[in-house]
């Protein structure tokens, strides 16, 4: 009927046994591929089901977002959260993934609803390599570093962006994976 009675499934897996690697092919989690754009459904058979928070979209919002996703692409924001695995997602129409993304510390001043309640405790690679030692070769851009990956890009948001010379000394709030914009 209306998804009332779906019945929900746990990942298969612990948030400790969780391990990704990002590359120029996409997204492998416990070796399965997840790409995206990539529709729920596809992600709830590997992850589990997520716990949903809907976001209303302002007139500004929505034209910043088209400038990005498309016009007419914003209809129904949409993030899911594996809260015992540490990760989430985008979605612009509620169905069809556009980001997905590992927390690794809960800034609670940001207070977001989609931010899991257990972070992020697996194995985090990008091209087979610790993901804090190759995201160092991405570029500086004030409060994140970005890293393209072959047609993706893979963002960390600086825990304390005003560290001074040293930013990521302070660590990563979260890691997100996304096509190249």
């Amino acid at each position: 009927m209306f998804g009332f009675f779906k019945k929900k499934t746990a990942a298969p897996f612990t948030g400790e046994q969780c391990s990704v690697d990002i590359s120029e092919n996409g997204l492998v989690i416990n070796g399965m591929k997840l790409d995206i754009p990539m529709h729920m459904d596809a992600v709830e058979k590997i992850l589990g089901t997520p716990r949903s928070q809907a976001f209303r979209t302002s007139s500004e919002n929505r034209e910043f977002l088209e400038q990005t996703h498309g016009k007419g692409m914003v209809t129904k924001r949409v993030n899911y959260t594996w809260d015992e695995l540490g990760i989430y997602c985008y979605t612009m129409n509620g169905k069809v993934v556009h980001c997905f993304g590992f927390m690794f510390r809960n800034d609670p001043e940001m207070n977001l609803k989609h931010s899991p309640a257990k972070m992020f405790s697996g194995t985090l690679t990008i091209n087979g390599e610790p993901w804090d030692k190759a995201i160092l070769r991405g570029d500086d851009c004030e409060v994140i570093r970005v890293l393209p990956v072959g047609c993706y890009s893979v963002t960390g948001e600086y825990a304390d962006p005003f560290a001074g010379e040293n930013p990521y000394d302070g660590g990563y709030n979260c890691i997100e994976f996304q096509l190249e914009e």
